[in-house]
């Protein structure tokens, strides 16, 4: 790109004396003219500046210094800064050598005999002047390179103004560089970046060590693009500037945080996973334990007398059993282990069961109110799955509701037309439960998420995001639906419900008592205090009982046994091999032989992941001596 011809220079005077200005314009007439414009003082030619560009600064020196100058051209950086010569009063003057200290580029004397002189001279330092800046054609190429770049390339002085940029930064931020160019820096990027891009600029002048940042400037539509940045310093200029090369990484930066997020899913789910496998081994113990603490226990209340004291005792420790046996299937079902059972059930009662519970949980700050519809419909569904639904959203209102509060849960019957305004989809009569408390409340933003798996307002190490998503997932899994109303500081209110069983009352049958026999069958138990618990419920109800504490014993007795053996009640999880594989060998040699497995485990399996057997029956550690022998008179009798 050549230079401008020397006809097209344009010359700017700051003096006060017109006469010398007509002199000077009259030796400029050319050829070629050189346009002479002149103002009165350093005020004037800063107005005319900044609207105006001129080639060369003619400055009286008396008038003002080039120094005063320069202060100009510091304050307004955005302006080009042409050379200034300075005028003296007379040859040899000392502002003369002052000015020219100060970055003059020559001084001349207004006494000269001839002002064509003059004019010949200033036409020579124009000409000079743009030979200096004229480009080069390899100058010319990298600006044609960086004009068509795609990233942005920037210059910044150090007050933070921004002295160019490439015409990159309209395709990322909506703005072309007009709309850039003399702007102060800081007040364009994220208010949260200042400081950072501050301190980087900072020390990039001060010691021109090339370094990097991310910072974000504001869309012409709003929104907020994160710049990749690399600063290094150009220093070959009397007034340094950093440039800037800026790459958008918005979309790549919002890619790593959904990957981050997923990775962080992954490994809460591998957490579970890894949680799932211990509370398997912790039930199938537990239950062993309870199994022979609720067994021995039931025995005692039959020998006891109505009228004993101690009776209270056994009945509240037998209470204790059943309630820890539930928290167990409750640990399982949390781990998705333990299957459904689904059952008709009857809400009100479950939150009669549970109340005590509820309110240990909830603690003293808090108070928990239960309002029972009368009437209330039944529902068809896994009861320890709907104690974990329960038990999940008191664990979330009891959060929300640090400084204490009231939690209310409500039953009540809702028709068709009430149950599609809860869940469009829905359109059948329901039975809810609604859970409200008196806490935080949510805004829309976390409504929007709050079923999400994983996702949770709560600090690090206090909450696992995994609640409400498993309420959801329960409810769904069961044909149910869930309803959520928030507001901050207007508390939350959960509603759940579930399809009304039709044709079902109240009143839910019960079982009767189970009844004995006299087949004969084999018990397989490496526990001892298990193994005799169960015989001794199986002997008093009239069974013949062969036992065997581990597999290989078993294999020993149906081998010498020459009776038949009805049924084999083994346990699934031994040390010499699993109740599953001990069970097909038996079968190899009595094929008429019926197997019920026992296990704390939700289901029995073998070592390569496999089932029960064909045919099979199973009951769940711990049990009762009434559903043992149930279970067993099912297996004889199928």
């Amino acid at each position: 790109m050549m230079g401008a011809p020397l006809s097209m220079a344009r010359l700017l005077l700051i003096d006060q004396d017109p006469e010398y200005a007509e002199r000077l314009r009259s030796a400029l007439v050319g050829p070629p003219a050189i346009p002479l414009s002149r103002e009165p003082g350093l005020d004037e030619a800063a107005a005319r500046l900044d609207h105006e560009r001129f080639d060369l600064i003619l400055l009286d020196l008396p008038t003002a210094t080039v120094a005063s100058m320069r202060e100009v051209f510091e304050r307004h950086p955005s302006w080009q800064r042409p050379p200034i010569i300075g005028l003296s009063r007379a040859a040899g003057d000392p502002s003369s050598a002052n000015a020219l200290e100060a970055g003059a580029l020559d001084c001349l004397s207004k006494t000269d005999s001839d002002v064509r002189l003059v004019g010949r001279i200033l036409r020579y330092q124009i000409e000079l002047d743009r030979i200096k800046r004229e480009p080069s054609p390899t100058s010319d190429r990298f600006e044609r390179l960086i004009e068509r770049a795609r990233d942005i390339i920037a210059t910044v002085d150090e007050a933070g103004t921004i002295t160019y940029v490439s015409p990159a930064i309209e395709h990322t931020l909506g703005v072309g560089p007009p709309g850039f160019s003399g702007k102060v820096i800081w007040e364009l990027v994220h208010p949260e970046d200042v400081g950072a891009l501050y301190r980087m600029l900072t020390a990039l002048f001060a010691d021109g060590q090339t370094r990097s940042i991310e910072f974000q400037m504001r869309h012409v539509g709003g929104a907020w693009r994160r710049l990749s940045t690399a600063a290094q310093l150009l220093d070959d200029d009397p007034w340094p500037q950093a440039v800037l090369n800026a790459v958008d990484v918005t979309e790549l930066r919002r890619i790593e945080v959904a990957l981050g997020e997923r990775d962080e899913q992954l490994r809460q789910a591998r957490k579970m996973e890894v949680i799932g496998r211990l509370a398997g081994g912790i039930a199938h113990d537990f239950g062993n334990l309870l199994t022979v603490i609720g067994g021995a226990t039931a025995r005692v209340i039959e020998g006891l007398p109505e009228q004993s004291p101690l009776r209270e005792h056994a009945l509240s420790i037998r209470s204790s059993a059943e309630r820890a046996s539930a928290m167990t299937k409750q640990l399982l079902g949390f781990t998705r282990q333990q299957p459904a059972a689904n059952a008709l059930i009857d809400l009100n009662d479950l939150l009669r069961d549970t109340e005590q519970l509820l309110c240990r949980l909830l603690g003293e700050h808090i108070e928990l109110q239960i309002r029972r519809a009368p009437d209330l419909g039944a529902v068809t569904a896994d009861r320890t799955q709907i104690e974990q639904v329960l038990l999940n959203l008191a664990v979330n209102a009891r959060d929300a509701m640090p400084m204490g509060g009231r939690l209310t849960i409500e039953t009540k019957n809702v028709a068709s037309e009430e149950t599609a305004l809860y869940d469009a989809s829905q359109a059948a009569p329901s039975v809810a439960v609604s859970v409200t408390d008196t806490g935080v409340g949510m805004d829309a933003a976390t409504r929007a998420r709050a079923f999400e798996p994983f996702f949770t307002t709560k600090e690090e190490g206090k909450g696992t995001g995994i609640g409400l998503s498993s309420v959801n997932e329960i409810l769904q899994n069961n044909g149910g639906w869930t309803h959520l109303a928030s507001a901050p500081g207007r508390g939350t209110t959960v509603t759940f419900g579930l399809p009304r069983a039709v044709g079902a009352a109240l009143s839910i049958p019960r079982e009767g008592a189970a009844r004995g026999g006299h087949e004969t069958l084999l018990l397989v138990e490496d526990e001892d205090g298990v193994r005799e618990l169960v015989r001794g419920m199986l002997e008093i109800s009239g069974y013949h009982v062969l036992e065997a504490s581990a597999p290989s014993i078993a294999e020993r007795i149906s081998h010498e046994y020459t009776g038949p053996i009805s049924l084999m009640l083994t346990d699934v999880v031994m040390p010499e091999m699993t109740g599953v594989e001990l069970a097909a060998r038996l079968k190899i040699g009595r094929p008429e032989l019926q197997v019920m497995f026992m296990s704390g485990y939700p289901e029995p399996t073998t070592r390569d992941g496999g089932g029960w057997a064909p045919g099979s029956y199973f009951i769940s550690k711990p049990f009762d001596r009434q559903a043992l022998l149930r279970r067993v008179r099912e297996a004889l009798d199928g």
